[in-house]
């Protein structure tokens, strides 16, 4: 099995090749970081997320989470972060710092979409949904 930090450097890897790659129609360059961004935010995936919905966080208390259609949210969205390495690739180690993802339900997650001028936290913030940080225990939003 693919250790959490092999998968981590190789995706971090191949978005600076990407980045450098020439004669490369931008539209590839984005499809290709979309991709590796996804394997960043994924490595953790559902059952061991860094980040939780207040409503995910219910459902795992209460182990009922089988059938509750978890989704996982980009914090920061793949669009965003994909212009910011497009616009500057040699930032792309502090960039990539907010590839993270937080497990939310299809309803947050669709009231999350629905947000267009706020990313990040700030957008779960505007959407009213509170986030548990399994890392430091505690409520951050």
């Amino acid at each position: 099995m693919t250790k959490r930090k092999d998968v981590l450097l190789s995706a971090t890897n191949a978005i600076d090749q990407i980045l450098s790659m020439l004669n490369v129609i931008e539209k590839h360059k984005k499809e290709m970081l979309s991709d590796m961004i996804f394997k960043i935010t994924e490595v953790d995936g559902k059952s061991s997320p860094p980040y939780l919905s207040k409503k995910v966080y219910k459902i795992r208390l209460a182990e009922n989470e089988k059938n509750a259609g978890l989704v996982q949210d980009h914090v920061f969205t793949r669009k965003g972060l994909i212009q910011k390495l497009l616009k500057n690739p040699t930032r792309s180690k502090y960039i990539l710092k907010n590839a993270i993802s937080c497990t939310v339900t299809k309803e947050e997650h669709n009231k999350l979409s629905a947000i267009k001028n706020a990313d990040g936290w700030k957008r779960y913030k505007k959407a009213g949904i509170k986030v548990y940080s399994k890392q430091s225990k505690s409520w951050i939003i």
